[in-house]
């Protein structure tokens, strides 16, 4: 119960100090938190809406975005638990290159403490982890960056 309520303040403070600025912290926060209605909560008070026409929504699965107009910032979120559990599967974060999210990706995997993975056997270019939580990093057919998040246990 003390780790519970712990990882919860930790939680709830990174939901703070995230200003929709980092997508590290983002995701950090939603994989420590490792609840599916926990962290839609969080990703919704971050100014995320649900995006109801995606095709991708199911009862595994929600989309959010932050409605920008612009490619520059513009966010989509793909937030995924296991079937018939509150555990999150992976938490996806596509995104522009060119945009503001991009900018402190470097930075912020090294505050948070990730660090390259040599031994990358994954669908990913590449590969970051921090204890248990991973990182994996790629670019697809549109040329946006997608970053996954999840855990490695």
């Amino acid at each position: 119960m003390k780790r519970f309520l712990l990882s919860l303040t930790i939680t709830m403070c990174s939901i703070f100090s995230w200003a929709q600025s980092s997508v590290v912290q983002m995701g950090e926060a939603v994989v420590r938190c490792n609840d599916f209605a926990f962290a839609k909560t969080m990703l919704l008070n971050e100014g995320l809406s649900v995006v109801k026409s995606s095709k991708q929504n199911n009862a595994n699965t929600i989309v959010f975005s932050n409605d920008s107009e612009s490619t520059y910032s513009i966010l989509y979120v793909i937030l995924t638990k296991y079937p018939k559990s509150k555990k999150i599967k992976k938490c996806v974060f596509k995104f522009s290159p060119n945009g503001r999210f991009f900018g402190s990706l470097g930075k912020d995997q090294i505050r948070f403490g990730y660090s390259y993975c040599r031994d990358n056997d994954t669908i990913f270019r590449e590969l970051y982890r921090n204890g248990n939580h991973c990182m994996g990093m790629d670019i697809n057919a549109k040329n946006w960056m997608v970053v996954t998040f999840f855990r490695a246990d």
